[in-house]
């Protein structure tokens, strides 16, 4: 996927890591985007044996999923040591491994439901992803997810490509390529929902100050400290000129709800 390229692994741990002690302080929007997800298991009102959760940092999303689905077995996956000991410590009943997405340390055919929440879109390689878990399903297993689309932060995208050059600021997936990806890997019944919805914050460095505290500091453009402070002057004064909001400014967040069956 073009443009994920520039994240690593160990920045994306180390990211997670550095603000998981206070990370459900600002976590409002994943916070948001995970009983959305538990929202559509209960809908769906099914009961599974064995449930995994990728991404699942302080484990907030297991202790919903524990009393919506009733799982005899819950485990949680995560890259970030630090958000696993937080987890651990909220959520008994349940166990955890350090590990991430794209190698999945579980047998074939273990899990009846696998779900994640905002961690998808910072892979970088999708089509290995999605074929490994499918993997690690049982035959007619579930995947439940969400992931940010490829509007998200448009608008600070917009702003920031004004003040300064770069080759690719969508690092996000489209939904397109979505579908494709998990067809590909062998699911089928695949239902994407898409929506958008705006977050408001006083200015543009609040936006880029959240964004770190919540661990989602990539967003696909790089700076040399010479150049950073007056870059990110010039983006806040356009972006407060082009995206007002009730004195502040507004940021666009799309976000899939992703449902597929393994074949």
């Amino acid at each position: 996927m073009k443009g994920l390229a520039m994240i690593s692994k160990e920045l994306i741990r180390r990211n997670f890591s550095n603000v998981a002690a206070n990370y459900d302080e600002h976590a409002v929007i994943q916070k948001k985007s995970g009983c959305e997800l538990v929202g559509q298991l209960r809908k769906d009102k099914n009961n599974y044996g064995a449930i995994l959760d990728i991404g699942t940092g302080t484990g907030g999303l297991l202790r919903d999923l524990s009393l919506v689905c009733r799982p005899a077995l819950i485990c949680g996956l995560d890259i970030s040591s630090n958000m696993l000991i937080k987890a651990r410590a909220s959520e008994k009943s349940s166990f955890f491994i350090q590990a991430d997405a794209e190698n999945i340390p579980f047998k074939k055919n273990t899990f009846d439901l696998v779900v994640s929440n905002l961690a998808y879109q910072w892979l970088m390689d999708l089509d290995s992803a999605f074929i490994q878990l499918a993997g690690i399903l049982k035959e007619r297993g579930m995947f439940y997810f969400t992931s940010f689309g490829r509007r998200t932060l448009s608008e600070l995208r917009e702003c920031l490509k004004s003040v300064k050059e770069a080759s690719d600021y969508n690092i996000f997936p489209a939904k397109e390529a979505m579908h494709s990806k998990l067809k590909n890997a062998g699911f089928a019944n695949i239902k994407i929902i898409s929506k958008i919805e705006k977050e408001f914050f006083v200015d543009s460095f609040s936006l880029i100050r959240w964004l770190k505290y919540s661990g989602a500091n990539r967003i696909g453009v790089r700076f040399n400290g010479l150049e950073a402070r007056g870059v990110l002057k010039e983006m806040d004064k356009l972006y407060l000129e082009k995206y007002p909001a009730g004195g502040g400014v507004f940021a666009s967040f799309e976000r899939y709800i992703v449902k597929a069956e393994k074949r």
